[in-house]
């Protein structure tokens, strides 16, 4: 293949890869806990270390591929809601959660208690506490501290 059209379409596919990730970004920016992810950018020399000759060739065949994508863990910002059990997570914490999948970390804080007594998330993965599942007695009016510790009563 002509390594013009092989560069093109490289840099088609990590476009494609960054743009995907935008539209992801976007759709779920209103969305509690979301993180969003940000794409990097490697640039490759084809037949490096070889005589590439012209500078038309070197420019051809010098293009970028979509190196990887990685996490952004910046605080979002803090909405007040009218529900007492919602936190916020300030810092680089998260919440860990027993999901059908196995355990899973989290920093949606739309929390919630089922008929049961447990302590949910809005998906209704159980929040673990540092001895399992969190379990809060019925009727009881608890209170979540600063620091993240859970009283009742």
């Amino acid at each position: 293949m002509d390594s013009g059209l092989y560069a093109a379409c490289t840099a088609l596919m990590a476009r494609t890869d960054a743009l995907d990730t935008i539209a992801n970004n976007m759709a779920n920016s209103s969305t509690n806990g979301f993180r969003g992810r940000h794409t990097t950018f490697n640039s490759v020399l084809a037949g490096y270390g070889h005589q590439l000759g012209s500078q038309l060739n070197i420019d051809t065949n010098h293009y970028g591929l979509l190196g990887h994508s990685r996490l952004d863990l910046q605080p979002g910002p803090l909405t007040q809601t009218s529900n007492p059990l919602d936190v916020g997570l300030d810092g680089h914490g998260f919440l860990t959660v027993q999901t059908k999948s196995g355990v899973a970390y989290t920093r949606n804080g739309a929390l919630q208690i089922t008929a049961k007594g447990q302590l949910v998330t809005s998906s209704g993965d159980a929040v673990m506490g540092t001895s399992g599942p969190i379990i809060i007695p019925q009727g009881s009016a608890i209170t979540i501290s600063p620091d993240g510790t859970i009283s009742a009563n």
